[in-house]
C-alpha cells in the first residue's frame, strides 16, 4: 500500500510538470490571439487616423515635404485615441505622379501576454493616397483695391489672380463645375446699382435739386510775385508711407479791390453709387436674418462692384482687369462680401443650384444641381496689404471711424464665423507687403490653418502664393 500511495505521488508530480511544461506554449496562443486582436484594433484606428491625416495634408498649400509631414505627425499625434503603449509614428509623404500624395506610418505596438516568447511588440502600418481632382469647386476672391495698392502692386494682384483663374478652370474635369466670384473691398464694397431695390438692402433715393442765392463778393489783383521752393516729405495713404519730391511753386501778396454781386447755387445732392456700409453689431458679423437690412451709402464712391458666382472664365478674367485703387482699408467689409457671395443664403445666394450672373440676374447655365450628391469645395481667398484704417460709425452708417482696435476685432469675429459656418468654406489669407506684426497675426488667425495663410512681401511672392492656393482647391479624395 505504501508503495502504491508514494506511486500515486510521484504520478501527481509527473502531471504537474508536463502542464508547467505545456502552460508556456498555452499562454503564449492565449497572448498570441489577445495581443494579435489588439493589433488588428490598433491597426484599424491608425488606418482611418492616417486618411484623415492623409486628407489634411493634401489640402494645405505647402509644397514642403517636411512641413507636409510635420502636418501628419501632428494629426496623428492629436487624434490617435488607442489604448496601449506605441512608439513615435515614423511618418513618411511622398508625391506620386498626376498629383498623387502618398502618405504612410509605421509604429511599433507593445506586446503583452505573448512577451513569454520572446516577442516584445508588433509593427503597425498604415498607408494612404490621396487623389486631387477638382471638382465642384466655388471660390470668393476678396481683394483689396484701397489706395495703397495703387501702381505696381495692383498690376502684381491683377497678374496673380488672373492666374490662379486660369489655372482652376484649366484643371477641373469636364463633368464638374468651377465657380467664381470677385468682392473688390475698400472702406466700403460696391454691391451695383442693379441691387438698389432688393429686398434686404436699404437705400434712400437720390436727392438732387439746386436753390439760385446771392453774395457779395471783393475782386482781388496780385502783386509782389516770386518763386518758392517746397522740399520734399514723407506721406500716409491708407496707411502706406510715400515720399513726395520737392517742386517750385509761385507765391504772390493780394490787394483786395472793388465790391460786387455775385449768383451762385446751392445745391442739395444725395447720389447712391453702389456702395453699402454695414448692419450693426452683431449682424455686421453673421450671415444671417437678411430681414435686417443693409444701409447704403450717399455720396461716397467705391471699388469695382462685386461679381457673383460664375461659370465665365472670361468674364471673371475682365472684372479683375478693371479693378482700380482708391479708399482706404476696412477688411471686415470684404470677408463679410465674400461670405455673401458664396453661402447658400441671402442676400447673395451661392447655393450649388442658384443661377447668377454677373449682374445678380437669373442666368441658366450658370449654376449647378449637387442633387446627386457631388460635394462642393467652397473658399475664400483673402488679400489685403495693410491694417485696418477705418471703423464702423453705427448711428451715421458709414465705415468713417478710425478705430483701428474696433475694426481689427470686427475681422477676427468674422473669420470665427465664417468658420464655423455649416458652409464648410475653406479660409485662405494672404499679407502683401505688410510689414504690421499685428495685422499678419490676425490674418494668420484668420486662416482655416497656419498653412493656409501667406505671407507675400513682394510681388513675386504674391505670384507664388496664389498658384499655391489655385494647386489646394481642388477637391481630394482617398483613392487607395
Amino acid at each position: 500500500m505504501r508503495i502504491f500511495k508514494n506511486f500515486i505521488k510521484n504520478a501527481k508530480g509527473n502531471v504537474s510538470i508536463a502542464f508547467a511544461i505545456s502552460a508556456v506554449p498555452m499562454v503564449a496562443i492565449m497572448g498570441a490571439g489577445l495581443d494579435y486582436a489588439k493589433g488588428q484594433q490598433v491597426n484599424a484606428q491608425f488606418q482611418s487616423v492616417v486618411d484623415s491625416a492623409a486628407l489634411a495634408a493634401a489640402a494645405s498649400p505647402s509644397e514642403s515635404i517636411s512641413e507636409l509631414e510635420s502636418i501628419v505627425g501632428s494629426y496623428v499625434t492629436r487624434n490617435m485615441k488607442v489604448k496601449g503603449n506605441y512608439s513615435t509614428p515614423e511618418v513618411k509623404v511622398e508625391k506620386l505622379e498626376d498629383g498623387k500624395l502618398e502618405v504612410s506610418i509605421k509604429t511599433k505596438l507593445q506586446t503583452n501576454l505573448i512577451k513569454v516568447v520572446g516577442i516584445d511588440y508588433f509593427d503597425v502600418k498604415a498607408k494612404s493616397i490621396v487623389t486631387r481632382e477638382f471638382g465642384n469647386v466655388d471660390v470668393a476672391l476678396v481683394l483689396d483695391n484701397t489706395g495703397s495698392m495703387s501702381g505696381s502692386r495692383m498690376t502684381a494682384l491683377k497678374s496673380a489672380a488672373r492666374n490662379l483663374v486660369n489655372t482652376v478652370y484649366d484643371a477641373k474635369s469636364d463633368d464638374s463645375v468651377v465657380r467664381v466670384g470677385i468682392v473688390p473691398f475698400s472702406d466700403y464694397v460696391n454691391i451695383g446699382m442693379s441691387r438698389r431695390n432688393a429686398s434686404w438692402a436699404d437705400i434712400p433715393r437720390d436727392r438732387n435739386t439746386r436753390t439760385r442765392a446771392y453774395r457779395w463778393r471783393y475782386r482781388y489783383t496780385r502783386y509782389n510775385c516770386r518763386w518758392r521752393y517746397r522740399s520734399g516729405y514723407y506721406y500716409y495713404r491708407d496707411g502706406r508711407r510715400l515720399y513726395r519730391p520737392g517742386y517750385r511753386y509761385r507765391q504772390c501778396s493780394w490787394r483786395r479791390g472793388a465790391r460786387y454781386r455775385q449768383a451762385y447755387w446751392i445745391y442739395d445732392r444725395s447720389i447712391w453709387r453702389g456702395c453699402v456700409a454695414s448692419r450693426n453689431y452683431p449682424y455686421n458679423t453673421k450671415d444671417i436674418r437678411p430681414d435686417i437690412k443693409i444701409p447704403g451709402v450717399m455720396n461716397r464712391s467705391c471699388s469695382r462692384e462685386i461679381t457673383t458666382l460664375s461659370t465665365d472664365r472670361n468674364a471673371i478674367l475682365r472684372e479683375i482687369g478693371r479693378m482700380s485703387a482708391d479708399g482706404s482699408t476696412y477688411i471686415p467689409a470684404g470677408l463679410m462680401w465674400g461670405w455673401r457671395v458664396i453661402s447658400d443664403a441671402q442676400p447673395i445666394d451661392g447655393s450649388s443650384n442658384a443661377q447668377t450672373s454677373n449682374n445678380g440676374n437669373n442666368n441658366n447655365g450658370q449654376g449647378y444641381n449637387t442633387s446627386s450628391g457631388a460635394k462642393v469645395a467652397k473658399s475664400i481667398v483673402l488679400m489685403t496689404d495693410g491694417a485696418n484704417t477705418r471703423s464702423p460709425r453705427y448711428s451715421q452708417r458709414d465705415h468713417q471711424g478710425g478705430s483701428r482696435s474696433t475694426a481689427d476685432n470686427l475681422t477676427a469675429e468674422v473669420c470665427r464665423n465664417i468658420k464655423n459656418s455649416p458652409d464648410e468654406i475653406t479660409v485662405y489669407t494672404v499679407a502683401f507687403s505688410v510689414n504690421d506684426n499685428a495685422t499678419k497675426n490676425m490674418l494668420r488667425n484668420c486662416a482655416t490653418s497656419a498653412s493656409h495663410y501667406f505671407d507675400a512681401s513682394n510681388s513675386a511672392k504674391l505670384a507664388e502664393a496664389f498658384e499655391k492656393i489655385a494647386k489646394s482647391l481642388a477637391l481630394l479624395r482617398i483613392s487607395q
